[in-house]
């Protein structure tokens, strides 16, 4: 897409790059994580996003009748996330890399991982995090939120929205202190109503941009309102958190300031195509890596394998720093996987629109 238009905006799809880029980061110097723990923050910041696109999409087709934009709206967000995740999954699976392949095709992969924190059963599981593309228990998360979460906004009066969206945040935030004084060794961050606060924070943002006027507070002065929370909970509460997946599985004690951050960092970037980091991130590689980014993130894991694969069979392939080549590949296979086999699908979205059509007057 050429131009901004009311549902999506380019530096929405650059910001998702480089949230991306920090996990790519993260999962490559897992062994010196300690040093850029923070980037972990990611995850819940794909997920403040998330929550906040999706609700726009909601507010946007509020009027359009319920069974008409609902049966529109899950029929596109399966052709947009099920092909490229079930053909993933598959192929692991056929090449003998998926153990447990029920949790995965279930979309429950985050339960699992829940379980086996109970029993002392992770030991197999993380010692293999790579081969077992861990990361996908957050792609169960967000399908388990899209799954319930549109139903449930249209039963809520558009009046009293906010109010529960505060009251769910509160029992998010609730829950999340219990699992920490009465089962802290749980990894109780891969459920949905834990790690869910951030995509409610996502949905109550775009509520409030719904209702609220337009504030005389520069991008500029939010923007740095956001930096200068989050730079001081890395510095005053960041120290003693960096235990090896502490900071995504158990998550601290401040992790609803980190997501108003990310919420006003996204409201900040959604406001103003002019802010110029609103422009830095709509330029267009960053862009086309946005719209890509599903794929960058679903199969970035499995360069890992790839990338040492081909250095065997192509010397010259070892003057090449590590981290790049895994990155270049890990570009190479989504913009495949994009342009072949997404993008295609994608078009199918067409009959599928979430207006209803126009009859021909007779």
């Amino acid at each position: 897409m050429g131009s901004q238009t009311a549902s999506r905006k380019r530096q929405m799809d650059g910001l998702r790059f480089f949230a991306f880029l920090s996990i790519f980061i993260c999962h490559y110097y897992i062994k010196n994580l300690k040093r850029i723990w923070f980037l972990t923050y990611a995850v819940p910041l794909f997920f403040v996003l998330s929550g906040f696109l999706i609700t726009h999409i909601l507010l946007e087709y509020e009027h359009v009748p319920r069974r008409h934009f609902l049966v529109s709206f899950y029929a596109r967000r399966s052709l947009r996330i099920f092909p490229a995740y079930y053909l993933f999954i598959t192929v692991l699976l056929l090449l003998g890399r998926l153990q447990d392949p029920a949790w995965y095709f279930s979309y429950t992969f985050n339960m699992k991982i829940f379980l086996l924190s109970l029993h002392g059963g992770l030991d197999a599981l993380l010692k293999n995090w790579q081969q077992v593309n861990i990361h996908l228990w957050t792609l169960c998360v967000e399908e388990q939120f899209y799954l319930i979460y549109p139903a449930l906004f249209f039963l809520i009066p558009s009046r009293s929205r906010l109010r529960w969206f505060a009251l769910l945040i509160a029992a998010s935030c609730l829950l999340r202190f219990w699992f920490r004084i009465f089962m802290p060794y749980a990894y109780y961050g891969t459920l949905l109503p834990v790690c869910g606060e951030a995509l409610l924070w996502g949905g109550a943002a775009a509520c409030a941009r719904n209702k609220m006027r337009e504030t005389r507070i520069s991008s500029w002065a939010w923007m740095a309102m956001a930096a200068a929370l989050i730079l001081a909970l890395i510095v005053f509460w960041g120290r003693g958190n960096t235990k090896l997946w502490a900071l995504q599985f158990r998550v601290q004690r401040v992790h609803s300031l980190y997501l108003l951050a990310f919420t006003v960092i996204v409201l900040t970037l959604w406001n103003d195509d002019r802010f110029l980091l609103s422009r830095i991130l709509a330029w267009g590689p960053f862009y086309y890596l946005g719209k890509i980014g599903y794929g960058l993130y679903l199969y970035h894991l499995s360069t890992w394998d790839l990338a040492a694969w081909l250095t065997e069979r192509v010397p010259a392939l070892e003057s090449v720093p590590v981290i790049l080549l895994r990155l270049g590949l890990t570009v190479i296979l989504a913009s495949l996987s994009w342009h072949l086999f997404e993008s295609p699908l994608n078009n199918l979205k067409r009959f599928f629109p979430y207006r209803e059509r126009q009859r021909d007057a007779v």
